[in-house]
């Protein structure tokens, strides 16, 4: 029922400033509480529960790897490729880079959980994904547009209009129960603008798009001024966002025969969008940030993989 980070005091003004935080992810502070309960202030005990989660996380994408046909070798590599990412750092070394890591867990699960309904047809997998799907909300809401891959693969797959909005239905009422729940914990408040323009968003996908490509020479943290002044990323960016729309439009072209390059552009791109919808708010801690690439970098693995 409290923002995430709050607790910061019992007066007015403390509880003002716990509801301008606008996180809301109690699954994560459920797991903090549980390290807690169990070790006490032994910070070991924390680092090694980001360490299991990030072996689980590696092996859950190994299981979507092999169930979306990539071969044993492939996969696994795949598998192997992600559990040490380097821009992962953040999110394993960081005891509060959980964050990514449990809502990636999540939503491994529910992917999983959908590819056994594409496959046997019955709504008791449907219901589990959305509700894994609402687990990796509770955790971060980085997850958020996930189900929009689900429903770009039944269009793809000759499902009618309605049977995708029927499929959908499981997934939005977990979304609603989500925003239903944040607004209690943050009550009437409302996040103020950074100010940050359009081509700052470019910006920030032109960078982080390099970055999964070429991932060396990382900086302990980023400083977000360089990345918005750099106009090499603005054009970058600008031409990835065309790439993604592109690839939109031939992913819902059900006349082309293939469409598995064409999802797996669009899959990377939109699990990226709502870490980068951040910069638009002045609450945000970090503007651009490693930890932000976790979900998308296992799309581009895959894409790898494949």
């Amino acid at each position: 029922r409290s923002p995430f980070g709050g607790f910061s005091g019992t007066a007015e003004n403390s509880l003002r400033v716990d509801r301008a935080r606008q996180f809301y992810r109690p699954a994560t502070s459920l797991s903090y509480w549980l390290d807690f309960k169990l070790w006490g202030l032994n910070a070991a005990a924390f680092h090694l529960t980001n360490i299991l989660l990030q072996a689980i996380n590696s092996i859950l994408l190994l299981f979507i790897l092999l169930r979306m046909g990539t071969g044993l070798v492939p996969a696994f590599a795949g598998a192997i490729l992600f559990c040490v990412f380097p821009p992962h750092f953040e999110n394993v070394a960081w005891i509060s880079g959980r964050t990514d890591l449990l809502s990636f867990f999540f939503a491994a699960l529910s992917v999983l959980s959908f590819l056994s309904f594409l496959k046997k047809k019955k709504p008791v997998w449907l219901i589990l994904s959305a509700l894994c799907f609402w687990g990796g909300l509770l955790a971060k809401e980085n997850v958020l547009l996930l189900p929009c891959l689900y429903l770009l693969v039944l269009w793809r797959r000759g499902a009618k209009t309605r049977d995708v909005l029927l499929v959908s239905g499981p997934f939005v009422l977990s979304a609603a129960l989500w925003f239903f729940l944040r607004a209690m914990a943050f009550g009437h408040g409302a996040p103020a603008l950074s100010g940050r323009s359009v081509l700052d968003f470019f910006s920030a996908i032109g960078f982080y798009t390099a970055r999964l490509v070429i991932p060396f020479g990382l900086t302990v943290t980023v400083d977000s001024a360089p990345v918005f002044a750099n106009p090499m990323y603005t054009v970058f960016g600008v031409l990835i966002a065309v790439l993604f729309a592109a690839s939109i439009i031939l992913v819902l072209d059900r006349q082309r025969k293939s469409m598995d390059a064409p999802l797996l552009i669009s899959s990377a791109v939109l699990l990226m969008l709502p870490s980068i919808a951040v910069i638009f708010s002045s609450l945000s801690l970090s503007l651009v940030a490693w930890r932000f690439l976790y979900l998308p970098s296992a799309a581009f693995v895959a894409g790898l993989a494949y």
